[in-house]
């Protein structure tokens, strides 16, 4: 099994690979689709489909306002629309022609031929929430390298069930399903909420393995008395989308310890594809609040205000990031869309960070003005 969701859709490897096939006749290659996205099989299958064959997938929340949803599509005019009837019905837009996909439908708006980077995969919108709809250009070496190192640094198994409950259209829900996929593991989205008895009932009864979540996710579980609830298939609790505080840090550590399972926290962008470090789990003692070290075929620079890096073991400065997984740069509007790499694998990640003598690194201050509430960045 590769895909199963809420509805208790089900697909496997082999069937989601030809489902993707048939649907490369559907439109042409280089198409811009609108994916009004949801944690479900429908959803998924349709951006891995997008992927497979070159059409260009820009995804959010299916649930975004109507008058945002208008600016997207004055914006970036997109060639389609991939939704539910019920929110196409709000929308109430023009169509040529529309495509079934599972319970949802493609509705193709418009034919232009639009000019886009050849490299250009995927974009996403920014973890801000200013209302602005500005995006992060993803090539596809940026969504290969991610999948493949961080399905590395974890140790995914074909075996494994990995819980995406963060929502897809947020980078680290993106993360989780291309690693696990990338593995051979299985997919197990859910679109319950945290204080729902079917989310426990899916935790506790459908063998997951893998659980992923934010600062905020952990706040609510362990008001929920995580602690005491026993799930014999967890192997891993890994961490993401800000800083942990002590208390919830400590609470981790411990459950970890007395349920035999790895805690292993993270730290990324949406800028570099999600995870740009971790923390291997053998250092949550002793490395309490790190975001470890840079993931696999990554590094990691401490630069001064000056913008040298700093070569001596222990410093304090600007983190700099280098990788495959390092995206192009922004895009505002369509004529964006063909611009090349801006980056050329290196992020100015803002962050102010302190190097120990051993090299692992700790976030200390911002070089930005924002705060991060419930995983998002609030300007």
């Amino acid at each position: 099994p590769a895909l199963k969701d809420d509805a208790g859709l089900e697909l496997s490897f082999g069937e989601l690979s030809k489902f993707i096939q048939s649907g490369a006749n559907h439109l042409p290659s280089r198409t811009l689709v609108l994916v009004l996205a949801s944690n479900d099989v429908p959803t998924v299958s349709f951006i891995l489909g997008c992927l497979e064959n070159k059409w260009i997938p820009l995804v959010i929340n299916e649930d975004t306002d109507e008058l945002l949803v208008d600016q997207y599509i004055n914006q970036y005019q997109p060639n389609a629309i991939f939704s539910s009837p019920d929110k196409q019905k709000t929308l109430n837009l023009g169509f040529l022609k529309k495509i079934q996909w599972f319970d949802k439908f493609v509705y193709v708006l418009n034919e232009k031929k639009h000019e886009l980077y050849p490299e250009l995969s995927f974009l996403l919108p920014t973890s801000g929430s200013t209302g602005s709809p500005k995006l992060v250009r993803h090539s596809y070496e940026n969504l290969s390298f991610s999948a493949t190192n961080v399905s590395k640094f974890f140790g995914i198994r074909p075996n494994d069930v990995g819980l995406a409950i963060l929502p897809i259209y947020y980078t680290m829900g993106f993360s989780v399903l291309s690693s696990h996929l990338y593995a051979g593991a299985q997919v197990r989205l859910s679109k319950h909420a945290l204080t729902e008895r079917s989310f426990w009932d899916v935790l506790k009864n459908e063998n997951i393995s893998i659980l992923t979540g934010v600062p905020y996710t952990f706040e609510v579980l362990f008001k929920m008395r995580f602690e005491r609830v026993k799930i014999p298939s967890l192997r891993i609790v890994t961490q993401g989308g800000g800083k942990l505080s002590d208390i919830l840090w400590d609470k981790l550590v411990s459950y970890a310890v007395s349920n035999n399972v790895q805690f292993i926290p993270t730290y990324g962008q949406t800028e570099g594809s999600a995870r740009m470090s971790y923390l291997d789990s053998h250092y949550t003692l002793s490395k309490k609040g790190s975001i470890g070290k840079a993931i696999p075929n990554g590094t990691f620079e401490v630069w001064d205000s000056q913008g040298n890096p700093i070569p001596q073991t222990e410093a304090e400065g600007e983190l700099i990031y280098k990788g495959g997984n390092v995206t192009m740069g922004y895009a505002e509007n369509l004529s964006d869309l063909i611009k090349g790499d801006e980056r050329q694998g290196v992020l100015h990640t803002g962050d102010i960070v302190r190097r120990d003598v051993d090299g692992f690194y700790y976030i200390v201050g911002r070089s930005k003005r924002f705060l991060k509430i419930f995983g998002l960045r609030i300007s």
